[in-house]
């Protein structure tokens, strides 16, 4: 399927995850632009820069007075995934030992019973940093089913800014991605690469794009 779609397209643009170098070596020549890349870029590609954002939010919890942040996390391994270990560190630097729990997806309702599981730990949590905005829904589901809340008991933030955030109540607080910026860049690139103007990889061909810290009711 994949080589039949090479055969039949420009360019590809996309998230690979860890299949990349699989799905880049069946596109042979086809101009590839990755998202994201989970690992060292093979081709051109749109790097996401979360480092300002999260830092932002670790001094805003902290100086808010939040003492035991977790991350609802999603990686495929069992490891911590980028986003955590940007967000573990963070919290470090500002005194806080931040815990990790691991949902079975990157879904709402993988992270709504993460989240049952946090709120039945001896320790309560302050603040809960969803992997995404997606699953940050999860969070403020479960946390109203148990009458936990938002941001009373627990401030919940989630991560890439989608405007859904914008209509939940409480409004969520993100850290937001600029979705035009990136589709601009990842449509450049490919440009170029069809009119052989730019090569297929390398840094030249790399373009970052950076979260920022939007404040909203949940945190």
């Amino acid at each position: 399927m994949i080589r039949a779609l090479g055969a039949q397209t420009d360019a590809v643009i996309g998230f690979f995850g860890d299949r990349a170098a699989e799905w880049i070596e069946r596109l042979g020549s086809v101009p590839v632009v990755e998202l994201d890349p989970t690992g060292d870029p093979l081709r051109a590609a749109v790097l996401l820069d979360h480092s300002d954002a999260v830092e932002a939010l670790a001094e805003h919890l902290a100086g808010a007075g939040v003492r035991h942040p977790m991350v609802v996390d999603v990686s495929q391994d069992g490891r911590p995934s980028r986003r955590a270990e940007l967000l573990i560190r963070a919290f470090a630097a500002h005194g806080l030992e931040a815990s990790v729990v691991r949902a079975e997806g990157a879904t709402a309702q993988a992270a709504a019973d993460a989240t049952e599981r946090i709120i039945a730990r001896p320790r309560v949590a302050d603040a809960i940093v969803a992997f995404n905005d997606l699953c940050a829904l999860g969070v403020l589901s479960a946390c109203r089913r148990a009458g936990v809340d938002v941001p009373g008991d627990v401030r919940v933030v989630g991560i890439d800014g989608l405007s859904i955030g914008r209509l939940l109540a409480p409004t969520l607080t993100t850290l937001a991605v600029d979705l035009d910026e990136l589709a601009r860049h990842a449509l450049d690139l490919a440009v170029a690469m069809i009119a052989g103007e730019v090569p297929p990889g390398g840094p030249d061909v790399h373009r970052t794009v950076r979260h920022q810290l939007v404040l909203r009711e949940s945190a």
